[in-house]
């Protein structure tokens, strides 16, 4: 899990491709960062078993991503606070 994600996202408001560097706190919580359209943001989460759950705050609104994780890819579905929903594919850099 611990490493750089590069995603790829579709949602009501637009698509974009932001990238996320994650790193375990502990066996089921990871902290890290976002870098993307929205901005950068520290980013929270867990991953329990094989669902990852990643979030962090923009002015109020809370961006969420939830889904599950194959190897070195995801997918889910991501909500945009109240401004857009959509859903996600992930791949690891090597």
């Amino acid at each position: 899990m611990k490493g750089t994600w590069i995603m790829n996202v579709e949602t009501s408001a637009g698509s974009g491709s932001p990238t996320f560097v994650l790193e375990h706190l502990d066996a089921t919580n990871l902290k890290g960062t976002y870098s993307g359209q929205l901005g950068d943001y520290d980013v929270r989460g867990t991953l329990k078993g094989n669902h990852i759950h990643l979030e962090f705050s923009i002015s109020g609104e809370i961006i969420e991503y939830d889904g599950t994780v194959t190897g070195n890819e995801m997918k889910g579905k991501v909500k945009l606070g109240t401004m857009a929903e959509g859903t996600f594919t992930g791949k690891k850099k090597e």
